[in-house]
């Protein structure tokens, strides 16, 4: 162990590499051998989920800071009433590619799974020879 006034002054950081950890690394790197394209569109509709919620949350603390600054009648206000109804519209049509990403999603999930039982086994091969080696040290 560390002693006491190291742990004190700083924080220890545990680089450990977990099983499940391993296994989706080495998920990636053979779909990506494998099915390259499969696995670049995966990275990509997860950068769209991303951006696509990000937007979502956008919108919503916009239309949050127009009701909260409105003046009056909100629904007088036909500037207001127009603004949150095209807001509403795009937050309709986001939700809507999220929506389909998710479909998406599944469809890749399923197809990446057939190379999850090499990715178990590979990672089983890999703490076992560390382990081996931890014993012959």
């Amino acid at each position: 162990g560390w002693p006491p006034e190291v742990l004190a002054t700083v924080a220890i950081v545990n680089f450990a590499m977990t099983h499940t950890g391993l296994e989706q690394q080495l998920l990636a790197l053979i779909v990506m051998r494998e099915k390259p394209e499969l696995e670049r569109r995966r990275v990509e509709m997860v950068k769209l989920a991303h951006q696509l919620r990000s937007e979502i949350a956008r919108s919503e603390d916009d239309v949050l800071q127009m009701l909260a600054s409105a003046e009056g009648n909100i629904v007088e206000d036909a500037d207001l009433t127009g603004t949150l109804a095209s807001a509403l519209e795009a937050q309709m049509a986001q939700a809507s590619k999220l929506a389909e990403w998710e479909h998406t999603e599944t469809d890749i999930h399923r197809e990446r799974e057939t190379y999850s039982a090499l990715a178990k086994r590979s990672a089983a091969v890999f703490f076992s020879v560390q382990a081996l080696e931890q014993i012959n040290g």
